[in-house]
């Protein structure tokens, strides 16, 4: 079922489907929220709270939806052997009932449960967003596209920007329930207004306003579209999962190994949990690097690079391994700038000999090439160098990857070596930021073609 639901559920709508990410949602969520605060527009955004929502979904109604979105009758057939003819008891006193008839609810904890949720909530969502009574945020370069909703199973968001949006939502909403066996649970559904808005507007609406912070899919947004009353929260667990081993005897080894199993799985992105977050995402805006260098590196920390699995994974490819003759592995970000057996060759030519300010008799690492962190204090003036250097040979590596695929030219390791070189020259000799990047020259280079294996 989760194969053909991405033909029929809007991208809205990110549990569930292949590809699709919750992320997504939150990114676009808060990126709308900074738009409207940086332009000091009107803006509402509406979190809906459904009451016991999994429980009261109408089979009736579940089997109808999964007949209109064109599932084969015998598809219908075969879910409706597990909701047609079920019953439960209920034990009052220590007493069982006789058999109830259950006529609405999908399973807890069966794998299909969210798949025939997303595929019920889905007309609602189609409403709302070809409601033309409910005005959303327009999207600057779309052609007159609004964002208006944002789903994830039964988390719903809508944004717009007046009063009469707000209660054109509700009502459509609770039509919805009339239809499916839904109820909106209007206590607790919240809003936070962004904008130039009057107190008196915020009077006498049927629903929870807040005034400091929304929680949307987990995380919390505040008045200005950031999350730093998230951070909080994430600490609070590593402390409460560190303060368990406190009293335990560890030595200076197994502390270490506490911290790394316990802090790792409370980091919401990859590459934190090797060095301080701000240490981090310092080194992710460094001020010294150009804007290309500084753009491959925030995309990198956030695994978006354009590679061939973050391709696949939004449905923009058809292939997610990697490019290069024989490897054959999935080509991930980490993938194409450090552990491909080419990126391996390459960064074999970049030592202390080419670079004077790569770290001499010491061994790079992951984290160190990725994200800047190493076990190693180093002075800020010399770390500058240092990371501006790293950053060159990624962007040279990233681009004989591209050549590669767009053009089929086979890069040899030398040549993504002079090119970071001179990358590097004129970012150096411009005083740190070159408005525009050096054009490189691969004269007197060899540079072979070679035609990839057709993929099955």
């Amino acid at each position: 079922m989760s194969v053909v639901l991405g033909d029929v559920i809007h991208p809205d709508q990110t549990c569930g489907i292949p590809g699709r990410k919750i992320t997504d949602s939150l990114v676009l969520i808060r990126d709308t929220i900074c738009y409207a605060r940086d332009r000091n527009i009107r803006l509402i955004v509406l979190n809906l709270d459904f009451e016991k929502a999994f429980d009261r979904v109408s089979h009736q109604y579940l089997f109808r939806v999964l007949q209109k979105m064109g599932f084969p009758e015998r598809y219908v057939e075969w879910v409706g052997l597990l909701y047609r003819d079920i019953s439960s008891k209920f034990m009052v006193n220590g007493q069982l009932t006789k058999a109830v008839d259950l006529h609405c609810g999908v399973r807890q904890g069966c794998p299909l449960s969210a798949l025939l949720y997303v595929t019920c909530i889905e007309p609602l969502a189609q409403v709302l967003r070809r409601d033309k009574w409910i005005t959303g945020v327009g999207i600057p370069g779309s052609g007159g596209e609004h964002a208006k909703c944002f789903l994830y199973m039964d988390d719903i968001n809508i944004l717009c920007t007046d009063l009469s949006s707000l209660d054109r939502a509700l009502n459509l909403t609770d039509d919805y329930g009339l239809a499916s066996g839904s109820k909106l649970n209007r206590g607790k559904t919240q809003a936070l207004f962004y904008g130039p808005w009057a107190e008196t507007d915020k009077t006498g609406l049927p629903l929870t306003i807040n005034t400091t912070d929304i929680k949307i899919l987990g995380v919390k947004f505040d008045r200005e579209g950031e999350g730093t009353k998230n951070w909080p929260d994430v600490l609070g667990k590593v402390r409460q999962r560190l303060g368990y081993w406190g009293l335990r005897g560890l030595t200076m080894e197994g502390k270490v190994l506490i911290i790394k199993a316990e802090r790792e799985p409370v980091s919401p992105v990859r590459g934190l949990a090797i060095g301080e977050p701000t240490t981090v995402w310092r080194n992710v805006n460094h001020p010294a690097l150009p804007n290309r260098l500084r753009d491959l590196s925030w995309m990198t920390a956030h695994e978006i690079l354009p590679v061939r699995s973050v391709m696949h994974s939004r449905g923009m490819g058809a292939n997610p391994t990697c490019p290069r003759q024989g490897c054959g592995a999935h080509e991930t970000v980490r993938h194409v700038l450090w552990e491909c057996t080419a990126a391996g060759d390459q960064w074999a030519m970049a030592g202390s000999l080419q670079f004077p300010y790569l770290p001499a008799g010491e061994v790079l690492t992951a984290q160190l090439v990725l994200y800047g962190v190493s076990p190693k204090k180093v002075p800020p003036a010399l770390f500058q160098k240092q990371w501006l250097t790293l950053s060159a040979i990624k962007d040279a590596i990233w681009t004989s990857r591209n050549l590669l695929v767009r053009k089929r030219m086979l890069i040899p390791p030398v040549a993504v070596i002079r090119m970071a070189a001179a990358t590097l020259k004129v970012v150096v000799a411009a005083g740190g930021r070159p408005r525009t990047q050096p054009q490189r020259s691969l004269a007197s280079v060899p540079i072979r073609t070679w035609e990839p294996e057709p993929h099955n």
